[in-house]
């Protein structure tokens, strides 16, 4: 990413669900580090499904890892959690579930 550097955070609530839309205007996750995310994603389902809440964490991804594990941990399949490279470049991360009463 080059200057001027540009993030956006932004939430929403609807009553019934929240969400967290992070952006940025960099050069966006390359196809291997999304394939690395999805097996990690994959295995922290595994380790919940069996019981186990933590598994070893790689460095790269590491705080996307930690959020995913948690919104899984809270909100099972209700958890939402998105990757994306929008079709303007950078990358986005949007995450969010229901709101529990």
């Amino acid at each position: 990413m080059r200057p001027p550097y540009a993030v956006s955070i932004k939430g929403s609530y609807d009553g019934d669900a929240w969400t967290v839309d992070i952006r940025d205007n960099g050069q966006g996750f390359n196809k291997d580090a999304l394939e690395l995310l999805d097996r990690q994603f994959a295995r922290i389902e595994e380790n919940i499904n069996a019981g186990r809440m933590f598994d070893e964490t790689e460095i790269g991804g590491m705080a996307l890892n930690n959020i995913y594990n948690r919104l899984k941990l809270l909100y099972k399949e209700s958890a939402f959690f998105r990757i994306e490279n929008p079709a303007g470049g950078g990358s986005r991360v949007s995450i969010g579930g229901p709101v529990l009463r």
